[in-house]
């Protein structure tokens, strides 16, 4: 990038933060007569003309840009952008690899190249763009699963992940092809990175893992500065967050409410329900033998059944089945969210 780059996408952006008024006032009186053939005068046009009401085209606002920075812009605030270009440009992208996060393999990658000069450098390239591809390509996946509303056609369906028969409902069902390369990179060699609560099952071919709450999916769905998992959506007067978690249905005083498992707060669920007041809960216990939760039957919200996020990951980069929960939620303050039930499971 280039100092003059970074001004005009910063202009562009201010720009188009602009009341449309303020837009069109900008464009045909203050500084249409500067570029010659967009000036517009009330003996030309009238209020009502389909011109006030649609908003400057970009190229307009790109000439704008142009001649401010040629003609308006000190030497000083010139060098002030190019020095904020420098400073961008020696910064990591966004979803590229540049180690790899397996220390043994990268140390084996390169030995195998000693005997031909730079083989080894160039092998460990050749995998580290590889991975940063495969996982892009896994947030876009990931992306476009949690931000849009689950197969309609899935809904009254089971599906079978290991020995699970799960109905669908609301919840969302995908597969997706999963190398070994990502496979490593997000649980790690022989899953050193995943609890031990959290492998449900592992057979010879598969493992089950069940994930409870959104910061946990954060945690693992996190790589090299972009996340699969949580997404600022929405605009500048309508942000909210849109992500997964567990679910789980609760009764309180005879009633039956949702609730969404954000957080593990000192050993304790932190549950999200309609009302957007946290209630902390005990997590449920696997039964091994059962093949079931254990669900306590006092206190003043009982879980009747939970909904795990549920990753059933086949061995060697034979691809991944998983279902999740939705939710989306604004921020008021930091102890405070408002759930979005419209995108929410």
């Amino acid at each position: 990038r280039l100092g003059f780059h970074v001004y005009l996408s910063r202009y562009l952006y201010d720009f188009l933060k602009l009341p449309l008024v303020q837009q069109h006032n900008y464009a045909y009186v203050e500084f249409g007569h500067r570029l010659g053939g967009y000036r517009l005068d009330d003996s030309s046009i009238d209020s009502t003309s389909s011109v006030w009401q649609e908003k400057v085209h970009h190229t307009l606002v790109h000439k704008f840009a142009c001649n401010r920075w040629r003609y308006v812009l000190s030497v000083g605030e010139k060098n002030a952008w190019n020095n904020r270009a420098r400073i961008l440009n020696r910064k990591k992208l966004a979803g590229k690899v540049l180690r790899l996060p397996w220390s043994d393999t990268e140390t084996a990658l390169n030995n195998s190249g000693r005997s031909n000069n730079n083989t080894g450098d160039m092998t460990t390239t050749n995998v580290l763009e590889s991975l940063s591809y495969q996982w892009r390509e896994l947030v876009v996946f990931l992306k476009r699963c949690i931000t849009t509303r689950p197969r309609a056609l899935l809904f009254d369906k089971y599906i079978k992940l290991g020995y699970e028969k799960i109905y669908v409902g609301s919840q969302t069902y995908r597969d997706v092809k999963l190398s070994y390369l990502v496979e490593l990179s997000l649980f790690g060699r022989d899953f050193v990175l995943m609890d031990p609560s959290e492998i449900i099952m592992k057979t010879k071919t598969q493992v089950l893992f069940h994930i409870s709450n959104q910061k946990r999916m954060k945690e693992l769905f996190s790589k090299e500065d972009m996340n699969a998992t949580e997404f600022k959506m929405g605009n500048n007067k309508n942000k909210y967050i849109q992500t997964c978690c567990g679910k789980v249905s609760l009764t309180y005083r005879n009633k039956s409410i949702i609730g969404y498992i954000i957080d593990v707060s000192q050993g304790r669920w932190k549950i999200l329900p309609a009302n957007n007041k946290f209630i902390h809960k005990a997590p449920l216990i696997f039964d091994g033998e059962k093949k079931d939760y254990i669900y306590p039957t006092n206190g003043q919200y009982i879980i009747d059944e939970y909904w795990p996020i549920r990753i059933l990951l086949s061995f060697k980069g034979r691809g991944v089945r998983f279902t999740f929960n939705r939710i989306a939620y604004k921020i008021i303050r930091s102890d405070q969210y408002k759930l979005l039930h419209n995108c929410s499971s």
